[in-house]
């Protein structure tokens, strides 16, 4: 057990921090998700229902980021159950990437859906997951700036515009199917491009700049528009000279389909901090607490250190409650 908590510190610590903010004692139960695939793959039996229990009584999903295909069908399987029995799930990079083959498979009906990294021979429609090859992270690091439409994260960012997050992979969303997913249901709501740097200097490219005016530019107020303007930006990147693909980093599912259903591909969790959590990881503990209905309507929630028992008064003494 020890080896998960070191393994997925980062997550831990900020699904503690959403914790403290939601009032909630935090339970997390680990789950190999080898174990959540069918005995004929090679699952122990005990394991097996093991797993499936402990599944079955959670209250909430978190698929994390991951190298490798070990327990991927696991993840994947993962994601299926959350989106079908309504639990809430956050899916944070690889776990976006499940969730989204695991949506072409079953929702888009594409048999054989999968990402590169795990299978090369894939037809055009099955590439849901590919190699990002213009990505210029490993001379420079990872970073991205998201643009968020009016949606559930866009309420849980603050009705923040635009956020940076850090990042780090190489393989990400196809954008040619993102149409596709977005019109079955998974929506990505939030998109970015290269922001890579060095000590001395940001590496911006002329079409980066293009891509994020245009992705800014009118936030699309209904569904139909935010569809438009998906097929729009997936059409759009490279400059002739330094290639810059759209980034797909932000997926949910309707409320109306969903309670909560969000993949992301950066990693959250990075800037978190007790005094302010990340806000997927915030949505994802309110909605698997049902306060997430609450806090959307801007019902007041208490801040951290209200929650801890420290109040501020006028003269600008905290004082123990």
């Amino acid at each position: 057990m020890m080896f998960f908590y070191d393994a997925y510190a980062s997550v831990i610590k900020a699904l503690k921090h959403a914790a403290i903010y939601s009032c909630r004692k935090l339970k997390i139960n680990f789950i190999n998700a080898e174990n959540l695939e069918p005995i004929k793959n090679g699952a122990i039996k005990d394991f097996y229902e093991n797993a499936w229990n402990l599944l079955k009584n959670c209250d909430g999903i978190i698929v994390p980021g991951g190298f490798g295909d070990r327990g991927v069908e696991g993840k994947i399987i993962a994601c299926k159950y959350a989106r079908e029995n309504c639990v809430p799930f956050l899916g944070i990079c690889l776990g976006l990437q499940c969730a989204a083959i695991e949506f072409a498979r079953n929702v888009c009906k594409i048999p054989g859906a999968n990402s590169t990294e795990f299978c090369r021979e894939l037809t055009t429609e099955q590439k849901v997951v590919i190699n990002m090859p213009e990505h210029a992270g490993e001379k420079y690091g990872m970073g991205a700036t998201m643009r968020l439409e009016v949606v559930q994260l866009y309420k849980l960012y603050n009705n923040e515009p635009s956020v940076d997050e850090r990042h780090r992979h190489r393989y990400e969303i196809n954008p040619s199917i993102v149409p596709k997913l977005c019109r079955a249901g998974l929506v990505f709501v939030g998109m970015g491009v290269d922001e890579t740097w060095d000590s001395k200097r940001n590496v911006r490219t002329k079409s980066a700049s293009s891509l994020l005016n245009a992705a800014g530019d009118n936030l699309a107020e209904d569904f139909n528009q935010l569809i438009d303007k998906i097929d729009e930006l997936c059409k759009r990147g490279g400059d002739g000279t330094n290639s810059t693909a759209i980034r797909m980093e932000m997926a949910e599912m309707s409320r109306e389909d969903h309670p909560f259903f969000i993949g992301v591909q950066y990693h959250p969790e990075f800037l978190s901090s007790p005094h302010k959590p990340s806000p997927p990881f915030l949505g994802f503990l309110l909605a698997a607490s049902k306060q997430l209905d609450d806090y959307i309507k801007k019902i007041r929630t208490p801040s951290p250190l209200e929650r801890l028992g420290f109040f501020c008064y006028d003269d600008g003494d905290a004082k123990d409650n």
